[in-house]
């Protein structure tokens, strides 16, 4: 009985620092348990209970925030109804954006023809320097360069 009570004590502590209220925690440490028992009876080993369990409630907590990521839910007052906030930025913050925006994309527009299409490459397409310098029949050592370039360029002129 002592496991279960230190288990539950330690899932409460890492539902809390992110945030959970007690009793929204305990569904989510209950939930952990069932999987860990549902995992056990059809066959699964589970070598560390403990680390398990927090990974199964982390992972219950993340989708059931991630089901509502535009509201932030609080405990309910006097009603049973929790209050629901909803976020959204303000017009000046939206302009603010859209030119920051606009800045980046004039850097990637001055750069070189080869240095924005290494760039692009890297950071839109996701290639590895090793891809990129297969694909362009150069060396890595040049896409390091071309990159160096390219982060230069941009943290030289964007306000911090």
């Amino acid at each position: 009985m002592s496991w279960i009570l230190n288990n539950v004590r330690r899932l409460h502590q890492v539902l809390r620092r992110r945030g959970w209220k007690r009793h929204d925690a305990e569904d989510v440490i209950q939930d952990a348990f069932l999987r860990m028992q549902t995992y056990c009876n059809e066959g699964g080993e589970v070598r560390n209970s403990e680390a398990f369990l927090v990974r199964t409630a982390l992972n219950l907590s993340f989708n059931a925030r991630s089901r509502k990521p535009d509201e932030v839910m609080l405990a309910p007052s006097d009603s049973d109804e929790p209050l629901q906030l909803h976020f959204e930025p303000a017009p000046d913050e939206v302009l603010e954006a859209e030119q920051s925006l606009d800045q980046v994309i004039a850097l990637i527009d001055a750069m070189t023809p080869r240095t924005r299409e290494i760039f692009l490459l890297h950071y839109v397409e996701g290639f590895t320097y090793p891809q990129i310098a297969r694909q362009l029949s150069i060396s890595v050592s040049a896409v390091e360069k071309h990159m160096a370039r390219a982060m230069l360029a941009l943290t030289q002129e964007l306000p911090v």
